[in-house]
């Protein structure tokens, strides 16, 4: 009875938090290994500790029973900068702390409270394990780290891990909620417009085509989840009777959306693409996108994004029609995003991509060779768009459209409008009361 009496002195005395000092005559202290770091011994005095930034080691703890009267103590240290190298201590950023989580043996008789750490590996700056520990009924240890980063490149998530260590392993796994865990899926229409008009010239098309592989190369294209098609558009060919967009020979889908489901494949398709080399009719060609993206079965699913990137180098041939195009593409949820190339029209570019007057989804390179350098943040904004479900559109009910359609017969006056002169799609275009005629 009276080693049961005992045990329940040392348990309150365990609940001074930081460095656990109890009152028992078995346990006098349990302290960080980080303060056996150049601690000076004083005649009289005690030890004298160094001057270190905390690890908060204690922050949280639990106790652990052991074989026969033993038990341990296991104790969060979310601070600690570096579990694998204590005498680098400096807990004042988180973003970079590794944090620990330690196990501290006692018993009776008591051996020197020695604690070590059993952080769960590997581990990571900012991962600052020891917020929270938990020990099971089953002496099951459990560990979490809620800001521990999950890389889907380039986009960084923390969606919390946890990790369990069962009595008499030396491993930890991972808990079956974080076993799940994986970059989420991206459903996503992507086509890339490209300007293939004879500015660009052979050699700059072939860092195009380089540019468009690259770019791709963060999107997984295996599951059908992300589909990805190229049109290349120069010339508008005109006749009599007006000739449609699917059968313009200048304006043309190179690689059908989601024809391709491996990368290799992909690839190969994207270099077997040759230049036009003739004028640049980018508001027709964002007309023909349209055809594309309404070829899709996922067209009218709110779930997929869709996303349009059109790469130019030159004013169009069909500026007049460029903003009803615009505006059109953009009215059925695509995401526009615009690439210019050398001495651009930035005021073309922003109407593709917004029309508005600001560079938002605008991206320039001063030279073909520059495109690189965008690839990489064009890849970053598209992701982060799409995953943040900003790129998501929802199609009104039918309730809706005709709730809308009477407001704007009261408000507005309809007029049908082709946005582009040859184009066959119709669009209804609603114009404010200063309308000229």
């Amino acid at each position: 009875m009276a080693s049961k009496i005992v045990v329940f002195t040392t348990l309150l005395g365990c609940c001074w938090c930081y460095n656990i000092e109890t009152n028992g005559r078995y346990i006098k202290y349990i302290q960080s290994p980080i303060l056996s770091i150049g601690v000076e011994r004083v005649p009289d005095s005690g030890p004298v500790f160094p001057e270190i930034t905390p690890s908060y080691f204690g922050y949280d703890f639990q106790l652990r029973p052991g074989p026969g009267q033993t038990f341990s103590v296991i104790a969060g240290a979310p601070k600690t900068s570096d579990a694998r190298r204590l005498s680098s201590q400096d807990g004042s950023n988180s973003l970079s702390t590794t944090g620990d989580v330690l196990t501290c043996r006692s018993g009776f008789p008591p051996p020197s409270p020695l604690c070590s750490s059993i952080v769960p590996q590997p581990v990571s700056p900012g991962d600052n394990y020891g917020l929270n520990v938990e020990v099971g009924r089953d002496s099951t240890l459990h560990a979490c780290s809620p800001t521990k980063e999950q890389s889907c490149p380039p986009v960084q998530y923390s969606p919390g891990f946890c990790y369990r260590r069962r009595r008499n392993r030396a491993e930890w796994e991972a808990d079956p909620r974080t076993q799940e865990l994986a970059c989420p899926p991206i459903n996503l229409d992507l086509i890339f417009l490209l300007d293939g008009s004879e500015s660009v010239g052979p050699v700059n098309f072939e860092t195009v085509k380089d540019w468009t592989v690259n770019v791709s190369r963060s999107f997984d294209i295996r599951d059908g989840s992300t589909r990805i098609g190229v049109v290349q558009y120069s010339h508008l060919d005109v006749d009599r009777n007006g000739r449609p967009l699917a059968r313009q020979r200048n304006i043309v889908t190179e690689i059908e959306l989601g024809a391709q489901n491996n990368f290799n494949d992909f690839t190969r398709a994207v270099e077997g693409i040759k230049l036009q080399a003739f004028t640049t009719y980018t508001a027709h060609a964002l007309n023909k996108t349209v055809d594309d993206f309404e070829s899709s079965p996922r067209f009218g699913n709110s779930s997929t994004a869709k996303v349009l990137i059109l790469l130019t180098d030159g004013k169009s041939d069909d500026q007049a029609y460029l903003a009803d195009s615009a505006n059109y593409v953009r009215s059925l949820g695509i995401t526009t995003f615009s690439v210019g190339v050398g001495d651009i029209n930035i005021n073309e570019l922003r109407t593709v991509a917004t029309g508005t007057d600001t560079n938002e989804r605008v991206y320039f390179a001063n030279d073909f060779d520059g495109l690189n350098e965008v690839a990489g943040k064009l890849r970053a904004a598209i992701l982060s768009f799409v995953l943040e479900g900003e790129g998501v559109f929802i199609f009104p009910t039918k309730a809706c459209i005709l709730v809308c359609c009477i407001l704007a017969l009261i408000n507005l006056q309809f007029e049908y409008k082709k946005p582009a002169s040859l184009s066959q799609k119709v669009q209804l275009r609603l114009e404010a009361d200063h309308h000229t005629s």
